[in-house]
């Protein structure tokens, strides 16, 4: 019986943790607008609710993996990339540089808006320029995910099937960065083609 309830929890952490992650990308925009005041309160609730969800399903994969019985050896780097266990160095500085460009991007393509700040101070907000900038972040933050997370499980892969190259992932880093901006690229011309 308890290895069955492993099993369970683990097929639904497997399908339960990307549901909720697109989820969160998708509706991460009512953050922005909660920021000036805009928010869909249907939206920001299904927001809050996939990021609780996220909190929840990741730690009990973990607890699971811990306590449970091991997993085919298959599926061992699928639930550790989902419960951000045992990742690579490299795995991790990748992830930490992603964010920095992403930030890196945003402060250096609305440099106009921290100039503001001093002046205008909160009334910045009622600027539709200003939304429309934070919504660019929120937007810049889902080409990243969408673009980066597949990239970072390919990345976690291939560091468990070159274990005894261990310097194999770290060769990779840049190719991931580079692929993850060519993916915004394709996302964004996507999105852009769709609505026309």
């Amino acid at each position: 019986m308890g290895k069955l309830f492993h099993w369970i929890l683990r097929l639904t952490t497997l399908l339960g943790i990307p549901a909720v992650l697109l989820t969160a990308v998708i509706f991460d925009i009512e953050f922005s607008r909660v920021i000036y005041g805009k928010a869909d309160l249907p939206g920001m609730a299904v927001e809050l609710s996939s990021l609780v969800a996220l909190a929840v399903l990741i730690p009990a994969l973990r607890w699971s993996l811990k306590s449970g019985p091991p997993p085919a050896k298959l599926l061992h780097p699928v639930f550790d990339f989902l419960a951000l266990v045992n990742w690579h160095p490299a795995v991790k500085a990748a992830t930490g540089i992603l964010c920095l460009l992403t930030a890196a991007g945003f402060v250096h393509g609305y440099r106009w808006l921290f100039t503001m700040i001093p002046s205008l101070g909160i009334k910045l907000l009622e600027m539709t320029d200003v939304q429309a900038a934070l919504d660019g972040a929120a937007v810049m933050v889902q080409y990243v995910v969408t673009g980066g997370v597949p990239l970072l499980f390919l990345l976690h892969v291939t560091s468990r099937l070159t274990k005894r190259h261990n310097w194999v992932p770290w060769l990779l880093v840049p190719v991931l960065i580079i692929g993850v901006l060519i993916m915004e690229i394709l996302i964004g011309m996507m999105i852009h083609c769709g609505g026309v």
